[in-house]
This record gives structure tokens, C-alpha cells and sequence, in this order.
């Protein structure tokens, strides 16, 4: 059987052809890309400190954190040109973006030079230091209501605290560790009316308003 030149070749058969290399590139790529893991932003101050960990593997060239203030529009703030990653162990790295928007949700990511990107990390920067404990629903109308709180930048950690009543007495001791940034919150037998949510998971301090009318 004689060999058959490729622009003998049916249009069909070549892009199936065309199409299988692609897939072969592309998973070549993915198995030789650095894996991004433990990827976390907490505040420090008025800036905020990332961290995150190279997996065990084949080496990049550099890495680029991004930012956004809407969730939608990402914008450099560090651009790492250096070798990152080593082939026997995980490598960690971390730094500071200095100018985060202030009293708002900030938005990050780290990317490499191939492109492949983290998970997306958000925290609520305040200017007065103080970090929020958000409880949703909130006010809360019912008995049957799943509270949950967020943690601003609180990404899966254990906490500690207090829901205190308006009196400042202590009516339940928390003790979790977060999904993600978030936890549930078990209020039985409250009465309507004010609380605070107090929590710490060691160095930093979140507080946090719940409203119940039921």
C-alpha cells in the first residue's frame, strides 16, 4: 500500500488528526505544570500578606499575584520573574501587596507563566484593623434559619470565641475550623434581640453583629 501524501488526506481526518496533537499538548502541559496549593491572604495592618506553596515538580519561570476590587477585573500587583518550584520538595512563597482598597473586598489570585491559575482568595481590608465576622442571614427571622459566618481572609482555620448577648454575658463557646472562608452558627433557645460574635484563631480578632427577630 503506497503512502498517501497529507493533502491527499480527507479534510475530516485531518482535523481529527490536527485536533488529537492539540489534546497531546495540552496534557503535556498540565502534567508538567507547578501545582499552586495552600493558596491564603490574611490583612496585616493596612496591607495584606499572601502565601501560598509550589508542589513537587517541574520548575516555572516566575509567578504573577492578581488583584481585583469587583471580582470580575484582575489587574497585576507582583510579577516574580525568578525560577520558582524544585523538583523534590514544595516550595513556599509569600509577600505583600502595600495598597489593598480600604473597607472593602479585595479579590486575588496567583497565576504562573503558563497560565495556570489558583483558587480565588477574598478579604474584607479595613482601615481601622478590625476584621470582620460576617453572619448571614442576617437579621434572622426564624427558628429554622441555617446561620453561617464568613471570615474575612479566615480561610480554613480553627477559631475560638463567644456569642455574647446585650448585656455583654457570654451565651454559647464557639469552637470550628472553616470551610473555605465560612462556618455554620448554632443558635438555639436565643431570645430576639442583639448579639456579638467574638472569635479569634490565635493572632487575629473577628467580631461580627447579629440581629434575631423571630
Amino acid at each position: 500500500m503506497g503512502t498517501r501524501s497529507v493533502l491527499s488526506l480527507p479534510i475530516t481526518v485531518l482535523r481529527i488528526r490536527t485536533y488529537s496533537l492539540l489534546l497531546t499538548f495540552v496534557f503535556v502541559l498540565s502534567a508538567a505544570a507547578q501545582r499552586i496549593s495552600n493558596f491564603s491572604v490574611s490583612q496585616n495592618g493596612n496591607v495584606v500578606t499572601y502565601r501560598f506553596l509550589f508542589t513537587a515538580g517541574s520548575t516555572c519561570q516566575g509567578y504573577q499575584l492578581l488583584h481585583s476590587s469587583d471580582s470580575l477585573t484582575y489587574l497585576t500587583v507582583k510579577d516574580y520573574a525568578g525560577i520558582c518550584g524544585a523538583s523534590g520538595a514544595a516550595e513556599p512563597f509569600d509577600g505583600l501587596h502595600e495598597f489593598p482598597v480600604q473597607n472593602a473586598w479585595n479579590y486575588y489570585k496567583v497565576q504562573l507563566a503558563t497560565f495556570e491559575q489558583s483558587e480565588v482568595r477574598r478579604i474584607f481590608v479595613s482601615s481601622d484593623g478590625k476584621l470582620r465576622a460576617t453572619v448571614f442571614p442576617n437579621p434572622s427571622f426564624s427558628e429554622a434559619d441555617q446561620l453561617r459566618f464568613r471570615l474575612g481572609g479566615g480561610n480554613n482555620i480553627r477559631v475560638q470565641g463567644f456569642v455574647y448577648d446585650q448585656l455583654g454575658i457570654a451565651r454559647d463557646f464557639i469552637d470550628t475550623v472553616t470551610t473555605a472562608d465560612s462556618a455554620p452558627l448554632n443558635l438555639v433557645n436565643y431570645e430576639n434581640g442583639f448579639y456579638l460574635l467574638w472569635l479569634t484563631d490565635g493572632t487575629r480578632i473577628y467580631t461580627g453583629r447579629i440581629v434575631l427577630i423571630r
